[in-house]
This record gives C-alpha cells, structure tokens and sequence, in this order.
C-alpha cells in the first residue's frame, strides 16, 4: 500500500512556474530548527525560495498538477492515501517560515487569514475532484505567524467537505505521549490541535501521524 505526498512548496516548485509570474518569497535555513529537522537536504545559512500560498498563479498551475496526478494515480489500487498540500515551506506540512526567518515578514506580503484559508479551501476542493474515491490526508501545523485559529478553520472545512474520506494528521504525534492531559481551549497551538484531532479520533473518525 503507498500513501503520496508532493511537496509544492520550497523542494518541489520548478522554476518555470515563478518564470510564469508566481510570485514568491524567500528565508534563511536555520534559524528554526524545524527548517532543517533530521534532513540534511538544507543547510543552515541557506537561501529557499517558495511561492506565496494564495498567489493566482502558482495555485492555478497547482490545480492543474493535482488534476494530471489524479488521472495518474486514482485508478492505482496500490495508492490507498494521498496527503493534501498547498503552498508550504520544505515539507509537504501545513508549516511556514516566522517572519524573523525572512527577508519581507507575511503582514508585508499581504498575509489574511482569509486568503489563507480560500487558497488551502481550493486546493483541497481539486484533490477531492481528483481523487474521488481515495482517503484525503492533511498535517496540520502552526503556519507562519498566525494564530491557530486558521489552521483550524481548514481543518473544520476538510472534515465537512470530505467527510469520512478525510484524515487529520499531525506529524509530532508519539505512542509515548500522554495526549488525554491536552486541552482544546488551551493558551498553546500545539495542544489545541492535537486535542481536536485525538476528539476526532475518539469519535471513530479516521486520524494519522
């Protein structure tokens, strides 16, 4: 059984696509460590470029991508889960460089959390199109500076766009964590979210790490 995730942000966006007129933005790996995590792909000090999430353009050529790798892989018995992704920094994770990390911070580049969330609400919209009969999965992560109310937000919207088809995901989740002591009204992001995905999973509804 395969589980596919395409990176769209940092490691998989062609330079064609800014040549088309995507606009992007640029940080500096290292100064979070998540920017480089266990992988050595990235060293510290380095320059990565990705495009802006809600762009028009980069989004379009996304929809387009996630269109040919339906018509490629939804017929493929072997491929059981595809993981959602959007405009993101080095992994395919709801994750984005702080502002402090970059050389123009988000409020600069036109951050709302409106556009925000329409842009994951499209691409998430072309995978269910693309991909009509397999399991949908999302790792949610704090993006960037904002709060976590956005990334609940699109995770309120996957569950009720797809249904029982959706799987909430959240990468740092460990069998040697005691998770019933997280709270959903909680002050901390991270414990927010994981106790709404433990809810989901509490409730028999399908969840992944």
């Amino acid at each position: 059984m395969v589980t596919l995730r395409i990176w769209g942000g940092a490691r998989g966006t062609p330079d064609w696509v800014y040549k088309t007129g995507a606009q992007a933005y640029e940080w500096t790996v290292g100064l979070n460590p998540w920017a480089i995590g266990q992988n050595t792909t990235f060293k510290k000090g380095q320059i990565l470029k990705a495009p802006i999430p809600w762009d028009p353009v980069w989004l379009q050529e996304w929809k387009l991508f996630i269109q040919a790798m339906g018509k490629k892989f939804s017929p493929d018995p072997h491929v059981v889960v595809i993981i959602m992704t959007s405009g993101v920094g080095p992994w395919g994770e709801m994750i984005l460089p702080r502002s402090s990390e970059m050389k123009v911070g988000w409020r600069e580049l036109g951050w709302d959390d409106d556009k925000y969330f329409t842009a994951y609400k499209a691409c998430i919209d072309a995978y269910a199109d693309a991909f009509p009969e397999k399991r949908l999965a999302m790792s949610f992560s704090r993006p960037g500076d904002a709060p976590a109310s956005v990334a609940l937000r699109i995770l309120r919207y996957a569950r009720e766009a797809l249904g029982e088809r959706f799987m909430a995901m959240q990468n740092g989740f460990s069998g040697a964590a005691d998770y019933n002591k997280y709270e959903i009204d909680s002050g901390q992001f991270n414990q927010r979210l994981i106790a709404t995905i433990c809810k989901d999973g509490k409730a028999g509804k399908p969840i992944g790490f």
